[in-house]
Protein backbone atom coordinates (compact mmCIF):
# COMPACT_ATOMS: atom_id res chain seq x y z
CA UNK A 1 0.00 0.00 0.00
CA UNK A 2 2.87 2.40 0.81
CA UNK A 3 4.47 1.69 -2.58
CA UNK A 4 1.14 2.30 -4.32
CA UNK A 5 0.72 5.61 -2.52
CA UNK A 6 4.23 6.70 -3.47
CA UNK A 7 3.54 5.76 -7.08
CA UNK A 8 0.46 7.97 -7.22
CA UNK A 9 2.13 10.82 -5.34
CA UNK A 10 4.95 10.75 -7.89
CA UNK A 11 2.43 11.75 -10.57
CA UNK A 12 2.28 15.25 -9.11
CA UNK A 13 4.46 17.99 -10.54
CA UNK A 14 6.18 19.99 -7.78
CA UNK A 15 4.27 23.20 -7.15
CA UNK A 16 5.76 26.28 -8.79
CA UNK A 17 3.36 28.68 -7.06
CA UNK A 18 5.23 31.09 -4.78
CA UNK A 19 3.73 33.57 -2.33
CA UNK A 20 4.63 36.42 -4.68
CA UNK A 21 3.13 35.07 -7.91
CA UNK A 22 0.10 33.73 -6.07
CA UNK A 23 -0.65 37.19 -4.69
CA UNK A 24 -0.06 38.74 -8.11
CA UNK A 25 -2.18 36.25 -10.06
CA UNK A 26 -5.10 36.26 -7.64
CA UNK A 27 -5.21 39.97 -6.85
CA UNK A 28 -7.23 40.73 -9.99
CA UNK A 29 -9.62 37.82 -9.28
CA UNK A 30 -10.30 39.20 -5.81
CA UNK A 31 -10.93 42.64 -7.30
CA UNK A 32 -13.51 41.16 -9.71
CA UNK A 33 -15.21 39.13 -7.01
CA UNK A 34 -14.22 35.74 -8.42
CA UNK A 35 -12.10 34.83 -5.43
CA UNK A 36 -12.73 35.85 -1.81
CA UNK A 37 -9.98 37.75 -0.05
CA UNK A 38 -7.14 35.81 1.50
CA UNK A 39 -8.46 36.61 4.97
CA UNK A 40 -11.71 34.82 4.08
CA UNK A 41 -10.62 31.83 2.00
CA UNK A 42 -7.11 31.48 3.44
CA UNK A 43 -5.11 30.50 0.37
CA UNK A 44 -1.45 29.65 0.80
CA UNK A 45 1.33 28.64 -1.61
CA UNK A 46 2.86 25.17 -1.88
CA UNK A 47 6.06 26.18 -3.65
CA UNK A 48 8.56 23.36 -3.95
CA UNK A 49 6.31 20.69 -2.44
CA UNK A 50 6.61 17.47 -4.44
CA UNK A 51 2.99 16.50 -3.74
CA UNK A 52 0.15 17.97 -1.66
CA UNK A 53 -0.03 17.64 2.11
CA UNK A 54 -3.09 19.75 2.94
CA UNK A 55 -4.51 19.88 6.42
CA UNK A 56 -8.01 18.59 7.07
CA UNK A 57 -9.59 21.98 6.36
CA UNK A 58 -7.90 22.64 3.02
CA UNK A 59 -8.33 21.58 -0.59
CA UNK A 60 -5.80 21.56 -3.44
CA UNK A 61 -6.47 24.23 -6.06
CA UNK A 62 -5.05 25.04 -9.52
CA UNK A 63 -4.57 28.58 -10.83
CA UNK A 64 -5.77 27.59 -14.31
CA UNK A 65 -9.18 26.60 -12.94
CA UNK A 66 -9.97 30.24 -12.22
CA UNK A 67 -9.12 31.18 -15.80
CA UNK A 68 -11.81 28.71 -16.88
CA UNK A 69 -14.50 30.33 -14.75
CA UNK A 70 -14.15 28.47 -11.45
CA UNK A 71 -15.08 30.52 -8.40
CA UNK A 72 -15.28 30.23 -4.64
CA UNK A 73 -17.35 29.45 -2.73
CA UNK A 74 -18.57 26.69 -5.03
CA UNK A 75 -22.22 26.17 -5.93
CA UNK A 76 -24.47 23.31 -4.91
CA UNK A 77 -24.55 22.30 -8.59
CA UNK A 78 -20.76 22.05 -8.81
CA UNK A 79 -20.45 20.11 -5.58
CA UNK A 80 -23.24 17.82 -6.77
CA UNK A 81 -21.27 16.98 -9.91
CA UNK A 82 -18.23 15.96 -7.87
CA UNK A 83 -20.38 13.87 -5.52
CA UNK A 84 -22.33 12.14 -8.30
CA UNK A 85 -19.21 11.11 -10.21
CA UNK A 86 -17.18 10.36 -7.09
CA UNK A 87 -14.30 12.69 -7.93
CA UNK A 88 -12.33 15.44 -6.22
CA UNK A 89 -11.37 18.82 -7.60
CA UNK A 90 -7.78 17.81 -8.43
CA UNK A 91 -9.08 14.90 -10.52
CA UNK A 92 -10.42 17.40 -13.06
CA UNK A 93 -8.61 19.48 -15.68
CA UNK A 94 -9.04 23.11 -16.85
CA UNK A 95 -11.14 22.22 -19.91
CA UNK A 96 -13.62 20.31 -17.74
CA UNK A 97 -14.02 23.44 -15.63
CA UNK A 98 -14.81 25.41 -18.81
CA UNK A 99 -17.47 22.85 -19.83
CA UNK A 100 -19.23 23.17 -16.47
CA UNK A 101 -18.99 26.97 -16.42
CA UNK A 102 -20.43 27.33 -19.92
CA UNK A 103 -23.32 24.96 -19.19
CA UNK A 104 -24.18 26.97 -16.07
CA UNK A 105 -24.05 30.20 -18.07
CA UNK A 106 -26.27 28.78 -20.83
CA UNK A 107 -28.90 27.62 -18.33
CA UNK A 108 -29.00 30.84 -16.32
CA UNK A 109 -28.51 33.46 -19.03
CA UNK A 110 -30.38 31.90 -21.98
CA UNK A 111 -32.89 29.48 -20.45
CA UNK A 112 -33.61 31.48 -17.31
CA UNK A 113 -33.29 28.39 -15.12
CA UNK A 114 -30.93 27.03 -12.51
CA UNK A 115 -28.15 24.75 -13.83
CA UNK A 116 -29.84 21.53 -14.96
CA UNK A 117 -28.02 18.36 -13.97
CA UNK A 118 -29.93 16.07 -16.35
CA UNK A 119 -28.99 18.38 -19.23
CA UNK A 120 -25.37 18.22 -18.13
CA UNK A 121 -25.45 14.40 -18.16
CA UNK A 122 -27.19 14.42 -21.55
CA UNK A 123 -24.38 16.52 -23.05
CA UNK A 124 -21.29 15.23 -21.24
CA UNK A 125 -19.73 12.02 -20.02
CA UNK A 126 -16.70 11.57 -17.79
CA UNK A 127 -13.72 9.90 -19.42
CA UNK A 128 -10.87 8.41 -17.37
CA UNK A 129 -7.42 9.72 -18.24
CA UNK A 130 -5.45 8.16 -19.70
CA UNK A 131 -7.75 5.11 -19.31
CA UNK A 132 -9.40 2.82 -16.76
CA UNK A 133 -6.41 0.50 -16.62
CA UNK A 134 -3.87 3.25 -16.04
CA UNK A 135 -5.54 5.81 -13.76
CA UNK A 136 -4.03 9.22 -13.18
CA UNK A 137 -4.39 11.33 -10.05
CA UNK A 138 -4.06 14.85 -11.43
CA UNK A 139 -6.58 15.45 -14.21
CA UNK A 140 -7.58 11.79 -14.22
CA UNK A 141 -11.23 12.51 -15.06
CA UNK A 142 -12.12 14.56 -18.13
CA UNK A 143 -15.63 15.75 -19.06
CA UNK A 144 -16.18 15.37 -22.80
CA UNK A 145 -19.04 15.92 -25.23
CA UNK A 146 -21.05 12.87 -26.20
CA UNK A 147 -20.86 11.60 -29.79
CA UNK A 148 -22.17 14.01 -32.42
CA UNK A 149 -22.78 16.75 -29.85
CA UNK A 150 -19.23 17.89 -30.52
CA UNK A 151 -20.57 19.21 -33.83
CA UNK A 152 -23.96 20.42 -32.53
CA UNK A 153 -23.12 22.00 -29.19
CA UNK A 154 -21.67 25.47 -28.78
CA UNK A 155 -18.07 25.66 -29.90
CA UNK A 156 -15.71 26.69 -27.12
CA UNK A 157 -12.30 28.24 -27.72
CA UNK A 158 -10.13 25.99 -25.58
CA UNK A 159 -6.44 26.69 -25.42
CA UNK A 160 -4.51 24.29 -27.61
CA UNK A 161 -2.41 23.63 -24.55
CA UNK A 162 -2.72 24.27 -20.85
CA UNK A 163 0.95 23.51 -20.56
CA UNK A 164 2.21 23.70 -17.02
CA UNK A 165 -1.19 23.70 -15.32
CA UNK A 166 -0.32 20.60 -13.27
CA UNK A 167 2.37 22.55 -11.43
CA UNK A 168 0.24 25.62 -10.68
CA UNK A 169 -1.27 24.25 -7.49
CA UNK A 170 -1.72 25.72 -4.04
CA UNK A 171 -4.05 25.40 -1.05
CA UNK A 172 -7.30 27.09 -0.07
CA UNK A 173 -9.51 26.67 2.96
CA UNK A 174 -12.42 24.27 2.53
CA UNK A 175 -15.28 25.53 4.73
CA UNK A 176 -18.78 24.04 4.81
CA UNK A 177 -20.46 23.21 2.53
CA UNK A 178 -17.16 21.60 1.67
CA UNK A 179 -15.62 20.18 -1.47
CA UNK A 180 -14.50 16.52 -1.28
CA UNK A 181 -11.37 16.07 0.80
CA UNK A 182 -8.01 15.57 -0.84
CA UNK A 183 -7.01 12.00 -1.67
CA UNK A 184 -3.66 10.89 -3.05
CA UNK A 185 -5.49 8.19 -5.04
CA UNK A 186 -6.79 8.53 -8.61
CA UNK A 187 -10.53 8.66 -9.27
CA UNK A 188 -12.32 5.31 -9.36
CA UNK A 189 -14.22 4.62 -12.55
CA UNK A 190 -17.96 4.08 -12.00
CA UNK A 191 -20.86 3.25 -14.29
CA UNK A 192 -22.28 6.71 -13.57
CA UNK A 193 -19.40 8.23 -15.54
CA UNK A 194 -21.12 7.34 -18.81
CA UNK A 195 -24.75 7.05 -17.67
CA UNK A 196 -27.57 9.02 -19.25
CA UNK A 197 -30.57 10.56 -17.49
CA UNK A 198 -33.71 8.43 -17.55
CA UNK A 199 -37.48 8.98 -17.52
CA UNK A 200 -38.71 12.51 -16.85
CA UNK A 201 -35.16 13.77 -16.47
CA UNK A 202 -34.30 12.53 -19.96
CA UNK A 203 -37.38 14.27 -21.41
CA UNK A 204 -36.47 17.52 -19.69
CA UNK A 205 -32.90 17.30 -20.95
CA UNK A 206 -34.03 16.68 -24.53
CA UNK A 207 -36.43 19.63 -24.42
CA UNK A 208 -33.76 21.95 -23.08
CA UNK A 209 -31.24 20.68 -25.61
CA UNK A 210 -33.63 21.40 -28.47
CA UNK A 211 -34.12 24.94 -27.20
CA UNK A 212 -30.39 25.38 -26.89
CA UNK A 213 -29.76 24.22 -30.46
CA UNK A 214 -32.45 26.59 -31.74
CA UNK A 215 -30.71 29.45 -29.97
CA UNK A 216 -27.50 28.43 -31.65
CA UNK A 217 -29.24 28.42 -35.06
CA UNK A 218 -30.41 31.96 -34.29
CA UNK A 219 -26.83 33.07 -33.86
CA UNK A 220 -26.11 32.53 -30.15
Amino acid sequence: MAEERESFESQWAPSDVTEENLEENLKEMVAHGVLPAKEIIGWRPAYGEAFPTPDTHEVVMFSHFFYGGFSLPTSKFFRGILEFYGISLHHMNPNSIVHITNLVHACVAFHGISPHFALFRHIFFLKPQPNKNKPCVVGGADFQLRGTLSQKYFSMPFKTSNKGWHANWFYVQNPEPALPEYSCLPPTYQETWNSLPMGDEASQALTLMERMLKLKEQGL
